[in-house]
């Protein structure tokens, strides 16, 4: 019973078989951190990334050019609505984390602005984040990289929510920086565990309002383009871990479609971090420095 209970609310790594698949895919819950603990699950990825032909991130990681929606320069104003003692949180917040001047940010939804925060905050050992080390390893490999949505589809997403959202969260969080980052620490804690069920949990609860167009149309999406791709070549699906568990998860819509899931052992190896600091090389506008 004990058995059945931790495979139904842990585990980061499924094997997907099922009618019309000549070979089994694999599904991986990511984490976008440079923290060596969450680096840790690389090596025993690699066994299962050999077996496919495709890597499948949520979006391009291997794009070279700036993606067109951040050459666009069109204003968002956000920073423009902003009170003056609001302006200076957000600014001795940026200065404080190395980010520079917060209205650099003001052509990006603000929820691109959390993100770079939400990097900034957790272990930064290794000189990229997970999924772009993954990304490194399955172009050495000789794999297809490719994204489940476009960047145009994931900015289509944020513009779905408005400004004035996006906004009040990030001036949420700038307003009780040192609880975000306590919550922050136990997210990695929690994926380290591979406790996905509790991810799911806390990201319903952080997102709010927002959890049904960044969690539950998009999944509907991926599970729908996964079930075709799959059928076509083996594929090695890298999303965030958020997105697996929950009823309206990616786990459960797989299933729903005729796929089975198994449940994969994965141990750390904490020694993989040198190597990824040496060799991985990614395109300059996805580093944060």
């Amino acid at each position: 019973m004990a058995d059945k209970k931790k495979k139904a609310g842990s585990g980061l790594l499924y094997r997907v078989t099922g009618p019309g698949l000549s070979a089994p895919s694999y599904l991986f819950g990511t984490m976008h951190t440079r923290d060596a603990r969450v680096h840790a699950f690389l090596p025993g990825l690699m066994p299962y990334l050999r077996e496919c032909e495709v890597l499948c991130t949520e979006f391009p990681l291997d794009q070279e050019e700036l993606p067109s929606f951040l050459q666009s320069g069109e204003p968002l104003n956000w920073w423009n609505g902003l009170s003056k003692g609001k302006r200076r949180m957000l600014a001795r917040l940026m200065e404080k984390q190395g980010l520079g001047d917060p209205q650099a940010f003001s052509l990006l939804p603000p929820l691109v602005l959390i993100q770079v925060l939400t990097a900034q905050l957790l272990g930064d050992e290794e000189e990229h984040p997970l999924d772009l080390a993954l990304a490194h390893s399955a172009a050495t490999m000789g794999l297809r990289r490719e994204g489940v949505e476009t960047f145009e589809e994931q900015l289509d997403t944020l513009q779905k929510l408005t400004i004035k959202a996006q906004r009040k969260h990030l001036l949420d969080i700038a307003g009780n920086y040192s609880k975000f980052r306590r919550q922050l620490h136990k997210q990695v804690k929690w994926y380290v565990a591979q406790d996905i069920r509790q991810l799911h949990k806390d990201g319903r609860r952080q997102l709010k309002k927002m959890r049904k167009t960044l969690l539950t149309d998009r999944n509907l999406i991926m599970a729908e383009r996964m079930d075709s791709r799959m059928r076509s070549a083996p594929h090695f699906f890298a999303i965030g871990a958020g997105h697996l568990a929950g009823g309206k998860g990616l786990l459960r819509l797989l299933k729903h479609r005729g796929f089975r899931l198994e449940t994969l052992p994965l141990k750390t190896t904490p020694e993989w971090g040198p190597f990824m600091r040496s060799s991985l090389v990614v395109p300059e506008w996805l580093v944060v420095s």
